[in-house]
């Protein structure tokens, strides 16, 4: 058994270690970057062993009221085994639960809707603070996300699958920048009759927090796109990760215009961005990707099941 504060120490001599020794050794972006992770990881799971119950006992109450206003009876406040945090995180979830179990939606003008909002900033607001990330040390290595060695391998690479492909193929390659978890390049290509001039690249990277992978995303892709859905062409697929330093895919390059804005007082700044054509075409997609993957009847346990499965990974 290991005690809280025996938990964080040895947390924190990880994460100092992986920090301050492993991490500038590496010789790659892609390793320091995974490094990266594992220090997001350890810094919140640090943060947790050490302020997750100040934070439960600060913010718990307050949450017992809303969970109370909803009809759920709240384990915080009668927490008698001490693990005050354990119980704030089961009334969080049986709150979640109840408004997925469809729950009347209150009016977002509501008292308890507003004070929901509140409760919400301000929780998230105190697991920040309390996330104190650990400094790293300097690293000497190159980094290697050069675009110009990646255009080089990726038209060796195009000419090795596709031989009548030009020499030296990738005229052009940007990297976009975000998408830790994935990384996204833009491609112009020389003038050719196998592949479209403009395509863009997405990759694996080897650490990914959110589970995706470009061998999961490229049947779904293409299956859209069979079905008339509008998204990007998909041109290829290399699940092997040897090949390119991790799985990728290649898709047409399509131009985008923005949709809008999350935020109403954007909105009214900016109105052009958004209209109501837009929300017709997203109806339209989404009639035509249900006509089109609709299923008429679930006849065996087994489809059933599946189904149930399919529903409990979503939630």
């Amino acid at each position: 058994m290991i005690r809280a504060d025996e938990l964080a120490t040895y947390l924190d001599t990880i994460a100092r270690t992986v920090a301050q020794e492993l991490r500038p050794e590496l010789q790659t972006s892609h390793a320091r970057k995974s490094a990266d992770y594992v220090l997001e990881v350890l810094t919140r799971l640090l943060a947790q062993a050490r302020a997750g119950e100040q934070i439960a006992a600060a913010q718990g109450q307050r949450w017992s009221r809303l969970c109370s206003d909803m009809g759920i009876s709240s384990g915080v406040a009668v927490a008698d085994d001490g693990n005050v945090f354990a119980s704030f995180e089961r009334d969080l979830d049986l709150l979640q639960q109840r408004w997925s179990a469809g729950a009347v939606i209150q009016q977002p003008d509501s008292p308890w809707f507003t004070e929901a909002v509140g409760a919400s900033e301000a929780l998230l607001e105190a697991i920040e603070v309390s996330c104190l990330p650990t400094s790293t040390a300097p690293s000497t290595a190159q980094e290697d996300d050069d675009p110009k060695t990646l255009a080089r391998q990726l038209s060796a690479y195009l000419k090795r699958r596709l031989r009548e492909l030009p020499d030296d193929v990738v005229a052009e390659l940007k990297i976009a920048p975000g998408g830790n978890t994935k990384r996204t390049a833009l491609l112009s290509l020389q003038p050719n009759a196998a592949l479209p001039e403009r395509l863009v690249l997405r990759q694996d990277r080897p650490v990914n927090l959110t589970g995706t992978q470009v061998t999961d995303e490229f049947p779904i892709i293409d299956r859209l796109h069979t079905l008339g859905i509008r998204v990007p062409t998909p041109i290829l697929l290399e699940p092997d990760g040897s090949r390119l330093g991790g799985a990728f895919m290649l898709m047409e390059q399509v131009d985008a215009h923005p949709a809008g804005t999350y935020f109403a007082e954007d909105r009214v700044r900016l109105p052009r961005f958004i209209g109501p054509q837009f929300a017709r075409d997203a109806a339209a997609e989404l009639a035509r990707l249900h006509r089109s993957t609709e299923v008429q009847r679930i006849d065996s346990k087994a489809d059933r099941a599946v189904l149930r499965q399919g529903i409990a990974q979503a939630y």
